[in-house]
């Protein structure tokens, strides 16, 4: 169980105060799961959501930005992504274990970025020789079609790209 709780990096909660952002866990179909970085109003009536109607998300783990966590789920919603987790057809809600999964997929795209670096660094160090070598070579290539016939107007297109880079 302790082991479950250390690994965690959100703390997802229904009426969780000291929250980084908010979801509004019920209301209409477009505003159930929505996303907020204050403390939800309701717009019938401009009172301040119950704290049964909102659920609130902490990022505990020091490695994570919450504006990040924020921006993943609030593009998430925006796309209609969160859609396949809203239930109900008079009242929509969306549940807190819902939103724990969701979460996980922006752990899983963190896991991946963190992986790939590593490898990637190396390649990327490597990235502007490369390019710098393939546009002097692909220069050259174009200076010997320009005289050609058969390929002299290829190799004005080419030069053109070239200078566009």
């Amino acid at each position: 169980m302790w082991e479950n709780i250390l690994k965690q990096d959100f703390v997802v909660k229904q009426g969780l105060k000291d929250a980084d952002f908010w979801i509004q866990r019920v209301g209409s179909r477009n505003r159930a799961g929505s996303m907020h970085m204050n403390w939800p109003i309701n717009a019938t009536n401009g009172k301040p959501f119950h704290p049964t109607n909102v659920i609130g998300v902490k990022v505990i783990n020091p490695d994570i930005n919450s504006d990040e966590v924020a921006r993943f789920y609030g593009k998430l919603y925006r796309t209609g992504q969160i859609d396949q987790y809203i239930m109900g057809s008079v009242q929509q809600a969306i549940r807190v274990s819902d939103v724990k999964q969701i979460l996980n997929q922006f752990n899983k795209i963190l896991q991946v970025e963190h992986e790939l670096s590593a490898e990637d660094l190396k390649a990327l160090e490597k990235l502007p020789k490369m390019v710098d070598n393939w546009k002097k070579q692909s220069r050259l290539i174009s200076q010997l079609m320009k005289h050609s016939d058969t390929y002299h107007r290829k190799g004005l297109d080419l030069e053109k790209f070239l200078e566009k880079m």
